[in-house]
């Protein structure tokens, strides 16, 4: 098996052997990939979703509901929301 040799036949159980553990390794690193990929959303989500609500959209629409409807596109360094 670790001795290869390319002149010589392997047999099919080497080869079998060498196509399960290379399936295997792409199988556990995609597995890797998929699940971080899955953590790294859900971090950002919950840390979008808790700083989207701020007090002073509260105080500044109380007045109208125009900005209600529109999507916040960024926020100054004062904090208030700036509109698209």
């Amino acid at each position: 098996m670790f001795n290869f040799n390319p002149g010589k036949d392997s047999t099919m159980a080497d080869q079998m052997f060498m196509f399960a553990t290379m399936a295997g390794t792409m199988a556990a690193l995609a597995a890797v990939l998929f699940v971080s990929r899955g953590i790294r959303k859900r971090a950002t989500k919950v840390s979008n979703r808790g700083s989207s609500f701020s007090p002073s959209d509260s105080q500044s629409s109380k007045g109208s509901g125009t900005d209600k409807s529109k999507k916040v596109k960024r926020y100054n360094s004062d904090g208030t929301p700036v509109y698209e």
